[in-house]
């Protein structure tokens, strides 16, 4: 999900970005996803698994130009699969005491070697335009973060029906009659966004955090030492929320867009990063954004949003487990055509 971003990538951002967002209104995977769901009806709808399949089609056609056509079959992709089973163990793998346990074994050292010196990537369109003179490097993509952060966030919406409403009425104030939905004439918005920024505080798409390397003389932070060559990671899952979040974060464990638009609910901006910062944060964040900017608002212009009949939500959280994105449980909504 993080690749490497210098300044051949700021060049050519804004020719990137234009192809993203017509392609992205080209290709109609939104209207394809609505269709799928209108013939549902009032039954309960397994979002977890249509938002993944809808994320993982968009991702396959903007990178390989060739979707994997999960929306039509209904089904994950083989290598969505293996994708998931094989981020399960990072979860485990993360804290620096286990590296140094595996890379103890014999052989193991060697083998993970041999395996990146393999890994090439031979990708067209949008990739290959991003990694031209990095192609020995290997990149992963934003599928699975988007299709988790659009499942955490219509959670919430089914918790905060209110809100549903709140961004209905500001959808519907900047539409033209007849008018179909445009990023452009949405990105802006004040609650949607603010509904997007409080679902990735709550939920940031990699909540274990990125580790970095401290500098071979060591740092000094806030009066504290640390060695140097040291893997340390801010993790932006505890940042929001918890105890000390609230010299961050008001009211931190709650579900408050409003609180993007009141500065004394936020009392430090710069602990905010969902997609990480600096040099290696998320080269695919606008393409995020865009992705489900468009894809909320077409859902809530045409559906309203609740919990399956008996259901509250709550095996959803707890059965959603962290590895270094999201292990997603079933959320059953039901999302009735208005």
């Amino acid at each position: 999900m993080f690749i490497a971003a210098d300044v051949a990538f700021r060049v050519q951002h804004s020719v990137i970005r234009l192809f993203v967002h017509k392609r992205l209104e080209s290709i109609g995977y939104q209207d394809r996803q609505l269709a799928q769901l209108a013939t549902i009806g009032r039954q309960p709808v397994n979002v977890t698994k249509w938002f993944n399949l809808y994320s993982f089609d968009i991702m396959g056609d903007l990178a390989f130009a060739t979707s994997f056509n999960m929306l039509e079959s209904t089904e994950e992709h083989f290598a969505v699969k293996v994708l998931d089973k094989g981020l399960e163990p990072v979860g485990w793998m993360l804290p620096t005491w286990m590296f140094r346990l595996l890379v103890a074994i014999p052989g193991l050292a060697n083998d993970f070697v041999r395996f990146e010196n393999t890994m090439t990537v031979n990708t067209p369109d949008v990739i290959a335009t991003l990694l031209g003179p990095w192609k020995e490097k290997t990149p992963t993509a934003g599928s699975d973060t988007t299709s988790a952060t659009l499942t955490h966030l219509f959670y919430e919406l089914a918790k905060n029906p209110d809100h549903v409403l709140k961004l209905r009425d500001e959808l519907a104030s900047h539409l033209s009659s007849g008018s179909d939905l445009s990023h452009q004439q949405i990105k802006n918005l004040d609650h949607l966004n603010a509904v997007i920024n409080e679902t990735l505080r709550l939920y940031p798409v990699a909540p274990m955090g990125i580790a970095r390397l401290t500098p071979r003389e060591g740092i000094e932070i806030e009066e504290t030492y640390i060695p140097g060559n040291m893997k340390v990671s801010c993790p932006q899952y505890v940042i929001g929320r918890r105890e000390f979040s609230e010299n961050i974060y008001a009211d931190a464990e709650a579900f408050i867009p409003e609180r993007w638009s009141k500065p004394e609910m936020i009392k430090d901006n710069s602990a905010f990063a969902p997609f990480s910062t600096g040099t290696y944060d998320c080269i695919c964040k606008q393409l995020a954004l865009l992705s489900l900017r468009t894809v909320i608002a077409k859902l809530i212009m045409d559906f309203d949003v609740s919990f399956a009949p008996g259901d509250n939500g709550k095996y959803f959280a707890k059965n959603t487990t962290q590895h270094f994105t999201w292990g997603l449980a079933e959320l059953n909504l039901v999302l009735t055509k208005r």
